[in-house]
């Protein structure tokens, strides 16, 4: 935990020069409780701004090719959960679920993959967001990171807001259909395209 702090407020203030990052603070973190934290995902480094708004650690849901990068792969188990892209990953799925059950904020993006430069609610969402918080039973804190055009640039401002945390019993999922399922994680990425700043703020 120790270097894991190191990392993330080094990052902060780094990116507090290089980003003119702003931070909206969650009003409920849910600490001692496990929970996703769901964000769009415009760049590489989205994981980076949303660790540093928030007190917990999370534990982000990363393709299984960053423990490949020689530098890197010091340092995913402590921050990520790998999962393989090419195929249907059910290990990786029962990772988080497990993550979640022991009480971790476990962290992914909803877009399965960066969007550069398109609006979030542009874009096409996958189900398992919502597959694993049925699994897990557990709330969701909903979070958006946002710059001019969707796109990333030194000196551009970045703003990262978290909003109030869904409730599980608010999804409406009953017995996991895929209608259900599809349902719940159209409902939860409304409530992140909601959080969406203006763009002086």
């Amino acid at each position: 935990m120790f270097l894991y702090n190191l990392v993330k407020y080094a990052c902060k203030i780094a990116f507090k020069v290089v980003y003119f990052t702003k931070y909206k603070k969650p009003q409920d973190e849910l600490n001692g409780k496990g929970c996703l934290v769901c964000s769009n995902h415009m760049s590489a480094i989205d994981p980076i701004f949303l660790m540093g708004g928030s007190k917990r650690r999370i534990l982000f849901y990363a393709k299984a090719e960053l423990w490949n990068v020689p530098f890197l792969k010091l340092f995913m188990d402590m921050f990520a959960i790998p999962v393989n892209r090419k195929v249907a990953d059910l290990s990786s799925i029962h990772a988080v679920i497990n993550a979640v059950d022991n009480g971790n904020a476990v962290g992914i993006f909803p877009q399965g993959t960066r969007r550069r430069g398109v609006d979030p609610k542009d874009t096409i969402i996958k189900n398992g967001v919502s597959l694993i918080a049925h699994k897990s039973k557990c709330d969701i804190i909903p979070a958006y990171v946002h710059t001019k055009e969707y796109k990333l640039k030194i000196f551009r401002r970045v703003t990262v807001i978290y909003g109030k945390p869904i409730k599980y019993e608010d999804l409406n999922i009953v017995e996991g259909s895929t209608d259900e399922l599809r349902n719940a994680a159209d409902y939860i990425w409304s409530k992140i395209c909601e959080l969406k700043p203006s763009e002086d703020a």
